[in-house]
């Protein structure tokens, strides 16, 4: 057994999956030509997740999935490739780069001067004329964050720029998180962030950057998207009700001392998304780490113009899938990049069978008390939970009935053990209302859970340079030209290896590609989920 259950829990779930505030009407609007359509999220993860996600976008690309996307939900280290790809002006192909189908054709080379790569990351003849191997993964496509790891390699080098730039912020008005990011993705990547917003390649597609809105100690889901921006909540007096750009904006002041609202940007938006560090910091700091926001011309919970002050932070420890969205809009298929850092953790217990530990965002959303480190001896209902109050965050978030849960845990457990992709299709999950998220609820969605861990079988076709490469230590890298990382491959921290060099940038890639191409090789997971025989 996977979990205890309470039966009352669920209760209170069906005495109000009838209702329908009028408040969702706009959601209705949304979910109307919906219908058979696909939502894709991608989670958080920073540099990580911005890898990963190339590699699962060029397969959707390659089955003609992409075509088919009616929103696109993105969330902190999502949004960055979100963002660079779907702006740049560069094409597709030179964003993502080559694909290496083979893992064993996957090489390691020190880059010497004369083997250059252009701003697409398709790598030329050397001057001499003699070809350069394209299957170097130190040169095959663009680092996760452009030419920015040259200055800030790691997480030391970026806090002292950030510790200088908080200053200068204080004094000038100026954005050090946005134009930290401004100057990563408009690099190599070519993204317009300074426009007030980025012209998108698929007009037809909806992009959706997560943030949380924050006052005080209270949270509030919210979306920015290329045309509006809005509070996506039921709670406190919200509507849910779009603003225009010009409506909302981050508080700076004149040359006079005057207060004024400037515009967002992308970039601002993009560094709400990933504004991991708003939950370290001691709370009366934050007005020094953090931009201050207003809504212009009015509150959108309806009444009048609103002067108080909001910060936006990260969403991800409220909805680090970036699932909430789709399932406001009543998306009736989905797929989930679950990018994360923590593995799938498995045991045996005499009392309670197999354990599986995953990342805590995937059982919160079946009401069930997370655990990625196998601390506790069993899964309960977070209601009945002694550690409730450390998970208050998560409570909020469930959306899935909890009797779900077990076989999907179950399911990637085996993958796992197999050495296979941890990919697991999930078909008919009943939507539960939840207010919070601006969610009501009572539809049933189909769902492809795409899960970051090591896939054995694709390991062991490495070249034992690659995987030597990935496991030496430090010394013994620096001797065979490989960079080293604070943490391991696949799972890199988000903060202590805030810029992943090209080389575990370009086999992140390969493994989030590989992974997608096999569990549709072996279960037509994709063809099969979306109709495509």
């Amino acid at each position: 057994m996977l979990y205890s259950q309470s039966k009352d829990f669920l209760s209170g779930f069906s005495a109000k999956k009838d209702q329908q505030a009028s408040s969702y009407d706009l959601f209705e609007q949304d979910g109307a030509d919906q219908a058979g359509k696909l939502g894709v999220c991608i989670s958080g993860g920073g540099s990580r997740s911005m890898a990963l996600a190339r590699g699962q976008m060029a397969v959707l690309r390659k089955y003609g999935i992409e075509e088919q996307i009616k929103d696109l939900s993105l969330v902190s280290g999502g949004a960055w490739f979100g963002v660079s790809y779907y702006s740049s002006e560069l094409d597709d192909r030179q964003i993502l780069g080559t694909l290496v189908e083979n893992p064993e054709e996957l090489t390691v080379g020190i880059e010497e001067e004369h083997l250059t790569c252009s701003k697409g990351c398709e790598v030329s003849d050397s001057d001499a004329g003699q070809p350069v191997n394209k299957s170097n993964l130190h040169v095959l496509t663009n680092s996760s964050l452009g030419n920015a790891h040259k200055e800030f390699s790691n997480l030391p080098g970026f806090l002292v720029s950030f510790v200088v730039g908080t200053f200068s912020r204080w004094l000038d008005g100026s954005h050090v998180w946005s134009e930290f990011l401004n100057q990563s993705l408009s690099g190599q990547f070519e993204a317009p962030l300074n426009n007030d917003f980025f012209v998108r390649k698929k007009a037809e597609m909806s992009i959706i950057i997560n943030a949380l809105l924050k006052k005080g100690e209270h949270y509030y889901p919210f979306e920015v998207l290329p045309e509006k921006v809005r509070v996506r909540s039921f709670i406190d007096g919200f509507k849910s009700e779009y603003l225009d750009h010009s409506e909302f904006g981050w508080v700076s002041r004149g040359e006079g001392g005057e207060e004024q609202l400037t515009l967002m940007r992308v970039q601002d938006a993009l560094a709400a998304s990933s504004a991991n560090y708003a939950n370290f910091v001691w709370g009366s700091l934050t007005y020094f780490v953090l931009p201050q926001f207003k809504f212009a011309l009015k509150n959108p919970g309806g009444g009048a113009k609103d002067d108080s002050s909001y910060q936006l932070i990260d969403s991800g420890f409220l909805d680090y899938l970036g699932i909430m969205p789709l399932l406001a809009r009543r998306s009736d298929r989905i797929i989930a990049f679950i990018n994360t850092d923590i593995p799938i953790i498995y045991k045996g217990t005499k009392e309670n069978g197999l354990l599986v530990g995953l990342e805590k965002a995937l059982p919160a959303l079946f009401g069930i008390q997370p655990d990625e480190k196998l601390i506790e001896e069993q899964y309960i209902l977070m209601k009945d939970s002694a550690r409730r109050k450390e998970f208050k965050a998560l409570t909020r978030g469930q959306v899935f009935e909890s009797d779900y849960y077990a076989w999907l845990a179950e399911q990637f457990m085996e993958k796992k053990a197999a050495g296979e992709p941890t990919i697991v299709l999930q078909k008919g999950l009943r939507v539960l209302k939840n207010d919070f998220h601006g969610i009501q609820g009572g539809h049933h969605v189909d769902v492809l859970w795409v899960y970051n861990d090591l896939p054995g079988k694709w390991w062991r076709r490495l070249d034992r340079t690659v995987r030597d490469c990935i496991e030496g230590n430090v010394i013994g890298n620096w001797f065979r030209g490989c960079y080293t990382t604070y943490t391991r491959f696949p799972h890199y921290s988000a903060i202590m290896d805030l810029h992943l060099p090209a080389f575990q940038a370009n086999l992140l890639f390969h493994q989030a590609s590989w992974a997608l191409e096999e569990a549709e090789r072996a279960e037509q997971v994709l063809s099969g989920f979306l109709g495509l025989h």
